[in-house]
């Protein structure tokens, strides 16, 4: 679900669709959510929400607040994306080529294969090391 959370958030009034206000996400996220929301009604906070357009689940589209989150008690920055990685390694969920066989699938063995446009592969091989160039 993280994909569909905007980075920018823009409230509308429900009586007109006129723009109130507009803040980054990361302006609303947690306890700072009372601040904006004592300065409109939650009837337009809710029209907002439920009129905007949601995230694409797509490349390149993991909230940017969430890979700089920082955590209220301590102050640490962390990203929500690597933690997400991480845990399903612990988990025991299994590498993409992996889980392709496990689904009776061809293993793949470019980035080609996997993003479906060389546009998207290149991008990725010009911001990764070499390291993370191999999709076994």
């Amino acid at each position: 679900m993280h994909p569909l959370i905007p980075d920018d958030c823009v409230f509308h009034s429900s009586a007109d669709d006129t723009v109130l206000q507009g803040c980054q996400f990361r302006e609303i996220a947690a306890g700072k959510s009372r601040k904006r929301q004592n300065k409109m009604s939650m009837t337009d906070i809710i029209y907002s929400f439920g009129t905007s357009y949601p995230g694409d689940l797509s490349m390149h589209n993991y909230h940017v607040f969430l890979q700089e989150l920082e955590k209220q008690e301590t102050g640490r920055i962390m990203d929500l994306a690597t933690i997400g990685i991480l845990q399903d390694r612990e988990c025991g969920v299994p590498r993409y080529n992996k889980f392709r066989q496990l689904l009776h699938t061809p293993p793949v063995t470019t980035f080609e294969e996997v993003m479906g446009e060389l546009m998207t592969a290149t991008q990725f091989r010009r911001k990764n090391c070499a390291a993370y160039t191999t999709v076994a």
